[in-house]
């Protein structure tokens, strides 16, 4: 029941963005009773907060190959796949439409925090290993590589693995040489 509610919900919220995401639709295509799912998630919010963690929690674990630029590429490729797949896609857009919506902002912003693009891990090892300099600034290096993929997503029918390799040669070539 749990995996049918999580699924409509993000099937509904795809379509209609949060505005016309409803707790009534969502049970009607889970084929459960609205008091179901009012009774686990009282609020839309929940609702979906619940499926996009559901969502996130399918994600595989951050790689650790010994190398930073191929961590860096498994982490890129996987979460281009996922995102320039039909469901990902729609996801996408209606997190991006939504974002004036301050339910649906905080939790996407919590959701990022939890659960980043490249995950803080894959950096740290790359700096323990002697291929990033302790001065690393993590944030800039991750927004850089996020900024990229999520434009090349939208703008693009797939994301190449030459396109990927070059934007983190580029950024990790670039991190290698900055200090703060």
């Amino acid at each position: 029941m749990v995996e049918a509610v999580l699924g409509a919900t993000l099937e509904v919220f795809a379509e209609r963005g949060y505005g016309g995401l409803s707790i009534e639709e969502v049970a009607s295509r889970a084929g459960v009773n609205k008091t179901t799912v009012y009774r686990r998630w009282p609020t839309k919010v929940a609702l979906l907060d619940a499926a996009l963690r559901d969502l996130k929690a399918h994600d595989e674990p951050p790689p650790d190959t010994g190398n930073v630029r191929e961590d860096l590429f498994v982490t890129l490729r996987a979460k281009a796949d996922q995102m320039m797949n039909p469901r990902g896609r729609s996801v996408r857009r209606a997190v991006l439409a939504g974002e004036s919506e301050p339910e649906l902002r905080s939790v996407v912003l919590q959701l990022r925090k939890e659960y980043p693009v490249v995950p803080r891990i894959v950096l740290e090892r790359a700096v323990s290993r002697g291929e990033l300099p302790e001065s690393t600034d993590y944030d800039l290096v991750t927004t850089t590589l996020v900024g990229s993929l999520l434009s090349n997503t939208l703008w693009r029918e797939r994301v190449e693995d030459d396109l990927l390799r070059r934007l983190i040669e580029l950024v990790i070539s670039g991190a290698s040489t900055m200090t703060r």
